[in-house]
């Protein structure tokens, strides 16, 4: 059975979290419980007071923000949630903490967090197992969703502005109405996807895999295209005034009363 906390320890305690992996290694090799007391397993260098070990053994770390979450590189598959107490801070900055113990108060998959309307913004969700979770209206801005598995997933009219997808899997996802202005897409698989309306001025699809995707009356203005898979695609009435096509593979798509003004399709393969 798990240790408790102390209770004098308990009631001084603050939260921070981790985004870890499931198995709970470092990248140096040290395991996190998903339940339970954790320490460091020392030397502890007393000289350092920021908020990242100077070596091996130098205290644990957790985030209180996003940014901190995110910055030890792993993939997104569980959410820790970290007790901690002030007298146990070796060091932190805005993002981070270097703790001596902690207490992890409990573990949930990542996927727990999509639910219809969440605040994710700055999220950090890279490579996430995200098949057909529900996101509808969700705030997705600047999140990181870099080579997450969307494949089926509800997106519509959620908010992605500036959100990191390159190399997602959104294969079959509803995108309907949602907001990904500047949007990071390169390499992106979206075959199948509903993208209606979707706006996507300024977004980067640069070798993007829209094959046989629903763009009707989707918004892509200064939109970066070159080298994407378009064929078989709807962008009946699609705005692409400015949007950069070079390369593009566009046979077999529909652009009847798509607007191409400025656009460059220079060696684009064009429907015939």
């Amino acid at each position: 059975m798990e240790r408790r906390p102390e209770r004098g320890y308990a009631a001084m305690m603050r939260l921070a979290y981790r985004i870890d992996t499931a198995s709970g290694v470092s990248l140096v090799g040290f395991r996190w419980p998903a339940f339970g007391p954790v320490k460091a397993p020392g030397p502890i260098d007393y000289t350092n007071f920021g908020p990242c070990p100077s070596r091996p053994g130098d205290g644990i770390c957790a985030a209180t923000t996003w940014d901190g979450a995110g910055s030890g590189g792993h993939a997104a598959e569980v959410v820790r949630y970290v007790a901690y107490s002030d007298a146990d801070v070796l060091g932190s900055d805005k993002d981070k903490l270097r703790l001596r113990r902690a207490y992890v108060v409990g573990t949930i998959p990542v996927r727990d967090l999509a639910i219809p309307g969440a605040d994710l913004r700055g999220a950090h969700l890279r490579g996430a197992s995200l098949q057909n979770v529900d996101l509808r209206g969700a705030h997705l801005e600047r999140a990181d969703l870099e080579g997450a598995d969307l494949e089926g997933a509800d997106l519509r009219g959620a908010t992605l502005a500036t959100a990191n997808l390159g190399n997602a899997d959104l294969y079959g996802a509803d995108l309907t109405g949602a907001n990904m202005i500047v949007a990071d897409l390169t390499g992106a698989y979206t075959e199948s996807a509903r993208l209606h309306g979707t706006y996507l001025e300024g977004a980067d699809l640069r070798g993007a895999v829209l094959r046989g995707a629903d763009l009707v009356n989707a918004i892509l203005r200064d939109a970066d295209l070159r080298g994407a898979d378009l064929r078989d695609t709807d962008l009946w009435g699609a705005d692409l005034r400015g949007a950069d096509l070079a390369g593009a593979d566009l046979r077999g798509a529909d652009l009847e009363g798509a607007a191409l003004t400025g656009a460059n399709i220079e060696n684009a393969a064009l429907p015939d």
